[in-house]
């Protein structure tokens, strides 16, 4: 198991790093048609809170929160996406680079399509649009 742990987090290390190479073409890939990246930010407390909150299983990295609060964050989020697809927008969901992983996990079942970047794959020349926050 130890083992295991240690190759999953140096997967991960390697995915995170790869995905921050690929920063160009990933901000370009959800870029409106203005050159805009319409986003919706995680608070800080609530990254903090879902990232302490991943175990490692033999099944993988789980979320350990209790799951009315998850409920709660992703009811948050569902109004903030509507409100943004009402206006006529594709938002995704930008976290800090610790973040998103622990945040991607929480929503993959209730949204598998959502699109969740970290920091580090946008890059720093983005028009970055903020549309709401998920606290």
């Amino acid at each position: 198991t130890d083992y295991a742990n240690v190759y999953n987090k140096d997967l991960e290390r390697l995915t995170e790093v790869a995905r921050q190479a690929l920063a160009r073409h990933i901000t370009k890939q959800w870029q409106a048609e203005d050159g805009s990246l319409y986003v919706i930010t995680v608070d800080p407390a609530l990254e903090d809170e879902i990232s302490n909150g991943v175990v490692v299983t033999e099944e993988g990295r789980q979320i350990n929160l209790d799951p009315s609060r998850i409920q709660n964050i992703l009811e948050t989020l569902g109004r903030e996406m509507q409100k943004a697809v009402q206006k006529g927008l594709n938002p995704v969901v930008l976290t800090s680079p610790r973040g998103r992983v622990p945040f991607k996990l929480i929503t993959q079942r209730a949204a598998p399509n959502l699109v969740v970047l970290s920091f580090n794959e946008v890059v720093p020349d983005a028009d970055i649009k903020p549309l709401g926050n998920v606290a």
